[in-house]
């Protein structure tokens, strides 16, 4: 991530016909850390906490994935959608639907399913809490995100992720060696397979450029949508590399968590829509007019002249 702006800057040079200086450049995106500009404060204020975040929430999902396969660690991800609403709806103050709120259900029903396939207990267990920790924290991550930058231009977007790198290479490389040396993580140099781990990387990079991007300049609900993609892929390279199959109790967990995903993109006044499409039964009298009819005849039966005529 720290590389980020450097690029923006290479590339803004190379393209655009007005040649900034660098320092004008930076002082023009660092309205985002506030009115003061970066500051010391406003740095570990706004760019610590998410470099916290961030690392966590990474930190969870691999993990999950050594407790895991990867397509369930994929499906409990797409959960996230649900988290993304609830969080969205406290924070930035969308628009109460109840599509959002049948997605939630969903979501949850989804999560329970997942851990009741392998049971509930042992590792699986451990790794569906894991998957679904890592599934709030990218969440979180994303729709602080977009309340904290708003609608934020692509130089902002930029220098708030490269100091975000910053931070974490700065200050949070102790975290990997007290996570060695208490036996929790072991590795080495030798042992590292570097060209998996440069893939990751190159992935991960672009992954966390998409994210940070699509979140400042459109809605956090559609960034976790696509994340639906990666579902089929993993599934099928499960089954095609690994041999690994999917249960039935798992392939309904992942067609509720789309369902979930699917309902967050129903426009407004749907429900009006539907209705309009499919007819519904013709109701009857009201209760009003039905007692008052029923009275009248019953008048009409009592009446003198019926009586006398009797």
């Amino acid at each position: 991530m720290a590389a980020t702006f450097p690029l923006y800057f290479a590339s803004v040079r190379t393209c655009s016909r007005e040649n900034k200086p660098l320092a004008t450049t930076v002082k023009e995106c660092a309205k985002v850390f506030g009115e003061q500009g970066l500051t010391v404060r406003s740095f570990f204020v706004r760019a610590a906490p998410f470099s916290v975040l961030t690392v966590a929430a990474h930190y969870m999902f691999v993990l999950a994935l050594s407790l895991l396969p990867a397509t369930d660690v994929s499906a409990l991800y797409v959960s996230n959608v649900s988290f993304v609403y609830l969080l969205s709806w406290i924070l930035l103050r969308e628009k109460f639907a109840s599509a959002g709120i049948m997605s939630v259900i969903l979501g949850i029903s989804g999560i329970v399913l997942m851990s009741y396939s392998d049971g509930f207990g042992g590792s699986s267990l451990l790794g569906v809490a894991l998957g679904v920790g890592a599934s709030a924290g990218h969440a979180l991550y994303k729709v602080l995100f977009k309340w904290l930058l708003g609608e934020a231009d692509s130089g902002q977007v930029a220098l708030f992720m490269t100091l975000l790198g910053l931070c974490t290479l700065l200050f949070l490389w102790p975290v990997g060696l007290v996570l060695y040396f208490t036996g929790a993580e072991i590795w080495g140099l030798h042992a590292l397979p570097w060209q998996y781990l440069c893939a990751t990387a190159g992935f991960n990079f672009a992954f966390i450029q998409l994210i940070n991007f699509g979140a400042a300049f459109t809605f956090p609900i559609f960034i976790s949508v696509g994340i639906l993609v990666a579902v089929p892929v993993n599934a099928a390279v499960d089954a095609i590399v690994h041999n690994k199959t999917v249960s039935a109790i798992k392939v309904m967990a992942i067609i509720i968590f789309i369902m979930a995903s699917l309902l967050l993109l129903l426009p407004d006044g749907w429900e009006e829509q539907v209705r309009k499409v499919i007819p519904c039964k013709k109701k009857g009298p009201p209760q009003e007019e039905l007692f008052t009819s029923r009275s009248l005849r019953r008048i009409h039966s009592c009446s003198p002249s019926r009586a006398s005529n009797a």
